[in-house]
């Protein structure tokens, strides 16, 4: 058996890296295991087995490819899924590729452990190899606090009070404004460096109207960005809302369109139990005010 683990190279990688790293509720992680045999002997009968030990990843969102075979949170693959293993010869090495999603955070998950130990195994001819010996690298990936963060622009809040001003839909050369809410919560970790920025788009500028709970929102003429700087994030204080007002003037080459108010939010925090950085793009809104539900009854978003 030492003698074989010798011959069988075996090698994870997650998104691309053999070493720990963080990663975030939601993501998906994709997964390669290199087999090579480095010795003189051809092996026959080889099945591997990947392992990603954690109740937070979502199985029924299992991609794998050569159609491996997925019971109790093991996926294996034989000669039967896999032709190549039925006889891998001297130097001859292939890959087994799989990827997963992971389930995002709820209350309930409090006191789990939040890191997935992840590595590969193989035997030959089913015999059982101590562990020690037929395992590839292993992989801890510790999760990032659960930082989730929203974004509306509206013309009526949620009252159905206007919160915009000017014609809607826009109207070419008149100016237009709308309400901003931003909107970060988290539970898990504390956070510090905690940033949202937003780039503005072409006619479109920052009008004040800010209300915050903590930090600053102001606009940064050099980046053309608005930006939301809050520094630390206590778990003390598990939601933190701002609000501004943006205002468009659309030009001539504008009308008939649905134009971008926002490209999307990034949003930047670092995990201090972690020490790892945590990314957010928010998703781009529109003219068509998405999240409005008074101004989407009469409001086709194109310019006029």
């Amino acid at each position: 058996m030492d003698v074989i683990k010798n011959d069988l190279n075996l090698t994870m990688m997650i998104n691309g890296s053999q070493g720990d790293q963080a990663v975030n509720f939601g993501d998906v992680l994709n997964y390669t295991i290199s087999y090579s045999n480095k010795g003189a002997a051809t092996l026959s009968n080889v099945a591997i087995s990947a392992v990603a030990d954690s109740p937070f990843i979502d199985w029924s969102n299992l991609f794998v490819d050569s159609s491996g075979k997925l019971k109790d949170g093991v996926i294996t693959w034989t000669k039967d899924e896999a032709p190549a293993l039925a006889e891998i010869k001297p130097g001859q090495s292939g890959d087994l590729n799989f990827s997963v999603h992971l389930r995002k955070f709820s209350s309930a998950d409090l006191g789990n452990n939040f890191q997935i130990k992840n590595y590969a195994q193989f035997n030959i001819n089913s015999n059982t190899i101590a562990s020690e010996l037929n395992r590839s690298n292993v992989i801890i990936n510790k999760l990032n606090s659960d930082l989730n963060f929203s974004e509306k622009i509206l013309y009526f809040d949620d009252n159905n009070s206007p919160v915009g001003e000017g014609p809607l839909p826009p109207k070419v050369g008149e100016k237009t404004s709308l309400r901003v809410y931003w909107s970060l919560s988290n539970t898990l970790h504390e956070l510090t460096k905690a940033r949202v920025s937003l780039a503005l788009p072409p006619n479109t500028s920052f009008e004040g109207r800010v209300k915050v709970q903590a930090g600053a929102i102001y606009y940064d003429q050099a980046s053309n960005q608005v930006v939301w700087d809050l520094g630390l994030v206590p778990l003390s204080v598990p939601k933190i809302t701002g609000e501004f007002n943006l205002s468009l003037i659309p030009v001539l080459t504008d009308r008939n369109k649905i134009l971008i108010v926002s490209p999307g939010s990034s949003v930047s925090a670092l995990d201090s139990e972690n020490n790892s950085e945590i990314k957010i793009v928010s998703a781009p809104k529109t003219t068509k005010l998405e999240d409005d539900d008074i101004a989407s009854l009469s409001n086709s978003g194109k310019v006029q």
